[in-house]
Parts: C-alpha cells; sequence; structure tokens
C-alpha cells in the first residue's frame, strides 16, 4: 500500500481501498483507511503539488550540475547576485482551503464580484535585501523592464558591477535588456529552466500571497496593492540572507545530479543523501 501511494501520490482513499481489496486485503472503511495511513504509514493529506513532466527529466537533472559549476566559477559568491522575478495578484486571490460546522460551506465573505486585471510584481532582490520593487497593471515586457533597470535600480548599484540573476522569460532575452545591462556595467545570468528553487524571488512571493489571500479586499486595486507594500517592507537583509543560505544547499545536491523537489526542507535533502558535511565551508566559499 505504501509502495502503491507512493507511486499515485494524488490516489483517494476509495481509489487505495480498491487497490488493497485487489491486492488481497481486507475491505476497510474510508475512515479507517485514513487513520490506517497517518498513524501506521506516516502518510498525510496534503495539498498537491503539481509537477510537469519537464521538472525533473532526465536532461533537466543532467544541465543542473554544468550550471552549478558556472555560477561558482564566474560569480564566485552570493554577493555580487541580484536576483528578479515577477508573480501575479488579483482581487479574487483567496485561500482555498477553510473551516466550517458540519453540513455547512466554508466561505470568505467579501470578496469582490469582479477580479479586475491582474497586478505583476516585479521584485530585485540580493543579500542586502530588495533593492527595487514595482507593479504593473497587465504584463511586463522589454521596454517596461529596461525602464525598471535604469529608473529603479541601476542608480543605486552605480560601478558595482553586479550579475543580474533572471528566468528564461522571453523579453529578458532581448537585446534591448542585454543592452542597458551592459551599458551599466553589468552582467546578465540565466537560471537554468525549470528550477524556482535556485530564485530567492520565489520566497519573496511566498511570503506575500498568503497575507494577500486573506484580506478583506475592497473593489478597486489600491487595498491589493497597499497590502503587497506592507508586506515588502516587512522583508529584512536577515531574510534573504536565510534564503540564500536554502538555495545554496539546493545547489549542492543538483551538483551531485539529484533530482530536487521531493522535500520542500533543503536539509532534510541533503541529510537523505549524505551530503550534509561540508556544507559550512561551502557556505564559505559562495558567501564572501
Amino acid at each position: 500500500m505504501v509502495t502503491f501511494v507512493g507511486e499515485h501520490q494524488s490516489a483517494t482513499l476509495n481509489e487505495i481501498r480498491d487497490r488493497l481489496i485487489s491486492a488481497g486485503g481486507l475491505a476497510i472503511s474510508a475512515t479507517h483507511l485514513s487513520r490506517l495511513l497517518a498513524d501506521r504509514c506516516h502518510l498525510m493529506l496534503k495539498r498537491l503539488h503539481i509537477e510537469h513532466g519537464r521538472y525533473n527529466s532526465a536532461k533537466t537533472i543532467q544541465a543542473q550540475p554544468a550550471w552549478v559549476h558556472q555560477f561558482q566559477v564566474e560569480m564566485g559568491s552570493f554577493d555580487n547576485a541580484i536576483f528578479f522575478d515577477k508573480a501575479g495578484f488579483n482581487l479574487h486571490s483567496s485561500r482555498s482551503v477553510g473551516c466550517a460546522p458540519t453540513g455547512q460551506w466554508a466561505q470568505q465573505t467579501g470578496r469582490p464580484a469582479d477580479c479586475k486585471p491582474n497586478i505583476l510584481l516585479l521584485v530585485a532582490i540580493g543579500k542586502d535585501g530588495l533593492y527595487a520593487t514595482d507593479m504593473v497593471t497587465g504584463g511586463w515586457n522589454s521596454v517596461s523592464f529596461v525602464a525598471f533597470l535604469n529608473d529603479g535600480l541601476f542608480p543605486d548599484i552605480a560601478g558595482q558591477h553586479r550579475t543580474l540573476v533572471m528566468d528564461n522569460a522571453r523579453f529578458h532575452h532581448t537585446g534591448e535588456v542585454q543592452e542597458a545591462v551592459e551599458q551599466a556595467g553589468h552582467r546578465l545570468c540565466f537560471l537554468p529552466p525549470y528550477l524556482p528553487l535556485f530564485n530567492i524571488s520565489e520566497r519573496v512571493f511566498s511570503k506575500i500571497k498568503p497575507v494577500v489571500s486573506c484580506k478583506e479586499l475592497c473593489d478597486h486595486h489600491n487595498g491589493l496593492t497597499n497590502v503587497i507594500d506592507s508586506m515588502l517592507s516587512t522583508i529584512t537583509a536577515n531574510d534573504c540572507t536565510g534564503w540564500l543560505r536554502e538555495t545554496a544547499r539546493w545547489m549542492i545536491i543538483a551538483e551531485h545530479g539529484h533530482p530536487l523537489g521531493p522535500e520542500h526542507n533543503a536539509s532534510a535533502a541533503l541529510a537523505r543523501h549524505g551530503l550534509s558535511d561540508g556544507l559550512q565551508v561551502y557556505f564559505s566559499s559562495i558567501f564572501a
């Protein structure tokens, strides 16, 4: 049964019970099966994380060690790195689970009838904290991104020769972006595909989205942007250092050719693969 659930983690209790019966097991109730899975097998019902076929494909896993090595050779440490990413929000952002008495719906009231256009938050973040943030209605493109760099980021890092780490969004690869970065004395570094664990900007959004989802938002964007701005102001340099350390742990795992993602905690993954020894030495090398 444990093997079946491990290979079919989205299986329902009825499907697991049918499998148990077909394998010669006893016919038990769904309630009894749920308790058995929790108490004896230590399997808990969790939010399902969707992983598409390319995320941990052989090609993706094989590309990761080479990228980590190149990152270490060309950058040396995280001190120079500034990470970029964007995330969308709207007035219908909400939690997907809640509590209610038996026989009643779990409801979150007061939500606007119209979600309005998406707001896309873009952040630039590094070891010292947030360097620049901006929100646009609709979406980002090469023109607005270059304006963000020239007006929001580059004046604060003039003469520092930073490495700008970003994903493979199409407009990141345009000539306009490349030219703007090079003229400012910086360089681009693109993350390998399907590797959000290497981008600490994702941690910013994971801190903001749960708060946005539980707020009673008004029928306009001001309430939403105010909540986002309020949460951005709580992000500290200590947060960023912790996120970078977690990223460094995942880089060790990727460098050794292991798939990423089964554990939500990199320390647990390091221990499972026997890679915890030498962690402090690695930190010393990647944090100047």
